[in-house]
């Protein structure tokens, strides 16, 4: 696997290019405007779900030499790169981009994730995360495909956050999916078990939107395994899937904030990818198993886990859970209190 260098599709010069548009549009969309090319890496499989990913962004410096303030798309076919919006608010180092709070990372309108998503009907994102502290609330957004119409800010197509509101529980991940035109937010959420989130450790999240028929299934997953309460919806608006008709296709991607309202989270971002199809329960194992660090990897195998015909990785017991707590803490995962 090598980096061939990151490349622009014109004679210009990327610094050039976003310091004569910086008062005319946003860094987001000067980005978009010029395509500017992301790194090139020979990585034919770079996990076991590659057939369907639609993005992947991978926060440290070295895959993004030279483009201070872009986190680039690395993920096969239409790149939507991310542009950091305040330079003042990330520090980049080798192992992953610090974000405080008040930072945003933005892509322009017209993603093909949204794209996507609404010809499959479902969707996956995954991200690995240290939070800076546990009392991030709003929930504060890790990763958003939202509306920006600063006017109605609750509209958004999707979500991964942390935190709650008024006297809720902060430590917690939250998901949210919009399946239908009467309820702008997603609402309700799937949500880890309360205090599942940990202060100054690296974790992952993920959340899978599953269609069957006119029923969809949004389920969280917290470091591997299916965590917290699992929500069903019923289809209540005419279109061939969930998303169709209801997602706003020009919503962009926010990162560590709404896109245009005050939802900040701050902490460690290593690596956020996205899918246009919900991956199962054996594939988001697999991908935490590999971890943040490798571009390129072959999964471990699934320690401490009991086959069950209902679920076999759960973690705590809302769904028939099966599993070896000595085999938890060999993959290094915490089981604790009200799990």
């Amino acid at each position: 696997m090598a980096w061939n260098g990151p490349r622009s599709r014109n004679s210009y010069t990327i610094a050039g290019i976003l310091r004569r548009n910086l008062r005319a549009r946003s860094l987001a969309h000067a980005a978009a405007k010029y395509s500017i090319a992301p790194p090139s890496w020979e990585c034919a499989t770079c996990n076991n779900s590659t057939t369907s990913m639609v993005n992947q962004w991978i926060f440290d410096k070295d895959t993004n030499p030279g483009g201070d303030t872009i986190v680039y798309d690395l993920a096969p076919g239409k790149q939507d790169n991310l542009v950091i919006q305040d330079m003042s608010k990330v520090t980049w180092t080798s192992n992953y981009l610090d974000v405080a709070s008040g930072a945003r990372l933005l892509s322009g309108p017209n993603t093909d994730l949204v794209a996507q998503c609404q010809t499959t009907g479902e969707i996956t994102v995954e991200a690995w995360v240290t939070p800076d502290n546990i009392i991030q609330d709003g929930p504060a957004r890790i990763f958003a495909i939202a509306d920006t119409d600063a006017s109605d800010t609750a509209e958004q197509n999707f979500m991964i956050g942390q935190g709650s509101w008024g006297s809720l529980n902060d430590a917690v991940f939250r998901g949210r999916v919009r399946t239908d035109t009467l309820n702008k937010s997603g609402s309700p959420s799937v949500k880890t078990p309360d205090s599942t989130v940990v202060s100054g450790t690296k974790q992952y999240v993920a959340v899978t939107a599953s269609a069957v028929g006119s029923t969809m299934t949004l389920t969280m997953y917290y470091n591997g395994l299916q965590s917290g309460n699992i929500e069903t919806r019923d289809d209540i608006d005419t279109g061939s899937n969930f998303f169709d008709t209801v997602w706003d296709t020009s919503s962009p991607i926010s990162v560590a904030n709404a896109p245009f309202s005050a939802r900040p989270w701050a902490g460690k971002l290593y690596q956020i990818r996205t899918y246009n199809r919900a991956l199962n329960a054996d594939e988001i194992y697999n991908n935490y198993s590999v971890g943040s660090d490798s571009k390129s990897a072959t999964p471990l195998p699934k320690v401490g886990f009991v086959s069950s015909a209902a679920s076999s990785n759960v973690l705590d017991g809302t769904a028939g859970v099966a599993v070896h707590m000595s085999g938890l803490r060999a993959v290094g995962i915490d089981v604790g209190v009200g799990v």
